[in-house]
């Protein structure tokens, strides 16, 4: 079967296959009950968590604002609209479901907050593998993403397993960089180094919670800046994606 699929392909195939397997074979990585006491617990009038809960805004607006772009979309661009539409969804989901984790932060309520993002992940490696790569491969993809995490969820609700969930994400990003230095695409303008960045920042300031919370004299958390830094890698993807659809509106008109 591997046979059938270009040189590229086959590379991205086997990748993808390698996270999996290490997924699944590496020691099990447990969530330590702690993660959930965040460092900013004021309340203002009914809602707890107040600026963990309210920060997920911007998941929501970014989600809403992609989706309603998507509809324009030249035909040129038709080979990322499928996996954009499962990343902009799952940003908008998020916001919804990390605001609900955040009202109540417990082992049961966190699965709400990552299903979602799982879809962003997935929805982000299938766009990046159709521009560098296939509309096919960028396909398999988005359901290997979809696949693995949702299934490295479920794992984790019943043994608390997190290495596949895990993989998905880490595995994700560390694929998208190296296929920036291997595979080469002048058309690709989404920018992927800007997202990239976004994302390992907003990684360090949920390890830094309290940290940023005693730096900043509890005016602000790593949790919520985190969820700010985040929020603008759908943001940049967003804007970016509006240029080159005008890029590629104009080459046609011309």
């Amino acid at each position: 079967m591997i046979n059938h699929f270009a040189t590229h392909e086959r590379y991205a195939l086997w990748f993808i296959l390698a996270v999996i397997g290490i997924g699944l074979f590496l020691p099990a990585i447990h969530q330590p009950e702690s993660y959930h006491h965040f460092a900013d617990q004021r309340s203002w009038n009914a809602i707890p968590n107040f600026a963990d809960v309210v920060s997920n805004l911007i998941f929501t607006a970014a989600g809403a604002i992609g989706l309603y772009k998507l509809r324009g979309l030249p035909d040129a661009m038709q080979k990322v609209s499928l996996p954009l539409s499962v990343f902009f969804g799952g940003l908008l989901l998020t916001g919804v479901g990390s605001a609900y984790y955040h009202w109540a932060p417990s082992a049961q309520t966190i699965l709400v907050d990552r299903l979602p993002m799982v879809f962003a992940f997935a929805g982000v490696i299938g766009t990046f593998l159709a521009q560098r790569v296939s509309a096919r491969m960028g396909l398999f993809g988005l359901i290997a993403g979809l696949v693995v995490g949702s299934a490295g969820l479920a794992g984790s609700a019943i043994t608390g397993n997190l290495t596949l969930y895990l993989a998905l994400q880490f595995g994700g990003l560390a694929g998208i960089a190296t296929g920036l230095f291997l595979l080469k695409n002048t058309d690709d303008h989404l920018p992927w180094w800007t997202l990239i960045g976004w994302y390992a920042l907003a990684k360090a300031l949920e390890l830094g919670d309290h940290l940023v919370w005693e730096l900043t004299q509890h005016m602000v958390s790593g949790h919520t800046l985190k969820h700010i830094a985040a929020g603008m890698a759908g943001m940049v993807l967003l804007r970016a994606l509006s240029g080159t659809s005008n890029r590629v509106a104009c080459r046609i008109a011309a």
